[in-house]
């Protein structure tokens, strides 16, 4: 179209003429990005070729929430340092200030957090403070449970394991190496999204992988619960109920509620105990 012609067209009409335009520029199908659960192990068809994928984290846990029902806590007693200071496991705290958290001591959990920094599994988010009622993170349950379990660290961060690793914190190693160790996998779109808040089956799914939990013996609970056996979970909850991660006469398990720290910290004190 000339430029004299352009100038004679309507207000109206130049709009019509320029949306046409941009319309053929542009492709036709757009793809909307979607969020789901880890990739299932051991599936002949990768699950997002072969199921629609849901965002599953659930909704958003208050602060001082109640204690998830199925879920297991420490009978047992343990008395330790918990100093916050020299390493935050989680990278997320790196200080020299000798100073007990401050947040923990009245706690249901405190028992789990102190056995755990006493071994350096856990750190603080920020100086003297553990935050036990946040919720935990994807990065914070691999960095844990990579910790935890001693699963071989990588000589360094590089070449990122998933496209949205920042190299520079150092859960970026931990992630990578619970990928290198087969524990986790990430979303079909090549990213591990490290911020996002963790839920039960991610959880479940992480810990035990990480202790290379039995997967082959079936749990006479696992039938009598909610959890369709179908599903890629459905091993991860089996192996939680043989790993004493989860109450022995559980029957609802709500694997889309977010996980905090602090239950985070009683479902790894529980593996480690377990394996003793």
């Amino acid at each position: 179209m000339s430029i004299d012609v352009l100038k004679r067209l309507s207000l109206n009409q130049k709009l019509l003429f320029g949306s046409f335009v941009l319309g053929a520029m542009l492709p036709s199908t757009a793809f909307a990005q979607v969020s789901g659960a880890e990739h299932p192990l051991n599936t002949a068809v990768p699950v997002y070729m072969t199921q629609t994928y849901v965002d599953v984290s659930g909704p958003e846990r208050p602060l001082n929430s109640s204690k998830l029902p199925f879920l297991r806590e420490t009978s047992k007693q343990y008395v330790g340092g918990a100093v916050a200071g020299q390493v935050g496991a989680e990278g997320l705290l790196s200080q020299t200030n000798n100073c007990r958290f401050k947040d923990i001591d009245t706690h249901r959990s405190v028992k789990a957090i102190n056995y755990l920094y006493d071994r350096r599994v856990v750190g603080g988010r920020s100086a003297c403070f553990f935050d036990p009622n946040a919720v935990a993170t994807r990065a914070e349950v691999t960095t844990m449970a990579v910790r935890a379990a001693k699963v071989t660290m990588p000589v360094s961060a590089e070449p990122k394991a998933f496209v949205d690793l920042d190299l520079k914190a150092s859960s970026a190693k931990h992630v990578k190496a619970a990928k290198e160790a087969n524990v986790v996998h990430g979303y079909p779109d090549s990213k591990f999204r490290p911020e996002k808040a963790v839920n039960v089956a991610e959880s479940l799914k992480i810990v035990t992988r990480s202790f290379k939990s039995d997967y082959t013996k079936v749990n006479t609970q696992l039938p009598k619960s909610n959890v369709a056996m179908d599903q890629w979970y459905a091993q991860y909850v089996n192996a939680g109920f043989n790993e004493g991660l989860l109450e022995s006469n559980a029957t609802r398990i709500d694997l889309m509620t977010q996980l905090t720290r602090a239950e985070l910290a009683e479902m790894i004190f529980m593996i480690m105990e377990n394996r003793k």
